[in-house]
């Protein structure tokens, strides 16, 4: 049967022409495609492998975020945090004296060993500088050693890894080569930090002086740590020596001159007999000079003294101390041979540090250091046997400032005229400044 036939009016399809242009067309399209994505990729490869990069873009970032137009920004600094997260806003102020005020507020209500509250001006290097003192002193161990592992490629708050802390050098110079030995190849230091602040920064930023701050904050920090040490270590000796009875003094942070009272009981208890002793490593033939004194004690001294007073808060002044809200009197005139010693009226401790006017050089506390003076206790330095002026600042808080004048003269005593009661020596007894102690 055969197949009907198609109608007469029915057209057949139109089969369009091929245009080879059309295909051109979507190649060259494909192509460039393809490199684009080429491109993109060796980009995230190149950057991805050295993240390094990006982390620093991100800690710049950050950092330029926290730096005020103008004024300053009070900013806490946490280096447990991840890059990007470090840095905090907590106020802004438009004087210097007002961001210190707030500095010291915030640093009361954002404490840690991982935190430090700083303020920010207007420049953004002062401000990586800072981070840079408080990532340093954040690794300060307070007594001992810590050995920090170091990689100079990371973003400043985050160059410093705490490996391990330890009592005696020799232990932590094993770790060290430890880890010097498992590191091999990559850029990272293994460094040994002692509580010399300055000594640590220095092998981090050697271009970069210390700032008072925290210069300030590590002394006091390892002040206290050794005043806590030497408490403890007397305890043990105390009760080790519990059958003879034998009460000892707290010591000083910074002596190397022990001062231990021993009283001998009788079996009546009815005398006992008090016999001070100087323990020192000097020669027979000279006078050690003791340094400071106990906290909780004032020096006896035989000449006469002057008393000064440290103003019941004086650590709110925030910069603005007269005559008498600070140190009162602020300025005071004494004989030779006189002492001078300070009472602390204020609630916070405070500190009467000698220094030749420069907060930052070798000068402080090397003619005496109070140390910490805790509220209610008494400082008293040394008898002044030789006339001049003596600066001193608070190291708590360093817009607190004062002066002894001692006899006529108006020459200001510098810390290499030999006047050092900061560290243990021997002099002989006819240098100038000193605690005359009498041998028993």
């Amino acid at each position: 049967m055969s197949a009907p036939p198609e109608p007469a009016n029915n057209p057949k399809p139109v089969v369009k022409e091929k245009n080879p242009h059309n295909y051109r067309k979507v190649g060259f399209a494909m192509i460039v495609i393809s490199v684009f994505l080429v491109i993109i990729a060796l980009l995230v490869w190149a950057i991805g492998d050295d993240w390094h990069y990006s982390t620093n873009i991100m800690a710049g970032q950050e950092v330029d975020a926290m730096t005020p137009k103008a004024g300053y920004n009070i900013v806490a600094l946490d280096v447990s945090q991840p890059v990007g997260s470090k840095l905090k806003l907590l106020d802004h102020a438009d004087t210097f004296d007002e961001a210190q005020a707030m500095r010291d507020e915030d640093a009361k209500q954002n404490t840690g060993n991982t935190i430090q509250v700083l303020a920010f001006n207007a420049t953004r290097s002062h401000n990586l500088d800072l981070m840079a003192n408080a990532e340093v002193f954040l690794k300060v161990p307070p007594l001992g050693y810590n050995v920090i592992l170091y990689d100079p490629s990371m973003p400043v708050g985050h160059k410093l890894t705490m490996g391990i802390h330890e009592d005696l050098l020799a232990n932590a110079t094993d770790y060290q080569k430890q880890q010097e030995d498992n590191l091999q190849g990559q850029p990272i230091q293994v460094l040994i930090f002692t509580d010399s602040f300055k000594d640590d920064l220095k092998m981090i930023t050697s271009s970069i002086p210390p700032m008072s701050y925290f210069v300030s904050l590590a002394d006091n920090q390892t002040s206290m740590a050794q005043i806590a040490a030497a408490e403890e270590a007397q305890k043990a000796a105390q009760l080790a020596n519990s059958t003879n009875a034998t009460a000892v003094v707290p010591l000083m942070h910074s002596g190397s001159a022990a001062m231990v009272n021993n009283q001998t009981m009788t079996n009546n208890k009815t005398a006992s007999a008090a016999n001070m002793t100087a323990v020192t490593v000097a020669s027979t033939n000279k006078t050690n000079v003791l340094p400071q004194t106990s906290l909780n004690a004032t020096t006896a001294n035989t000449s006469s003294g002057t008393t000064v007073t440290i103003a019941k808060g004086a650590s709110a002044t925030a910069g603005k101390c007269s005559a008498t809200t600070c140190f009162n009197p602020q300025v005071v005139n004494v004989n030779v041979g006189d002492t001078v010693t300070w009472t602390n009226a204020d609630n916070a401790a405070h500190t009467a540090t000698y220094y030749d006017g420069n907060e930052s050089d070798t000068s402080v506390g090397t003619i005496w250091d109070s140390a910490m003076i805790k509220s209610g206790t008494t400082y008293t330095t040394p008898a002044f046997t030789k006339a001049g002026t003596y600066q001193y600042f608070c190291m708590v808080h360093p817009w607190m400032t004062g002066k002894i004048i001692v006899g006529a003269s108006s020459q200001t005593i510098q810390p290499n005229s030999g006047n050092t009661t900061g560290a243990s020596k021997t002099v002989d007894l006819n240098e100038t400044i000193g605690i005359t102690a009498a041998s028993k």
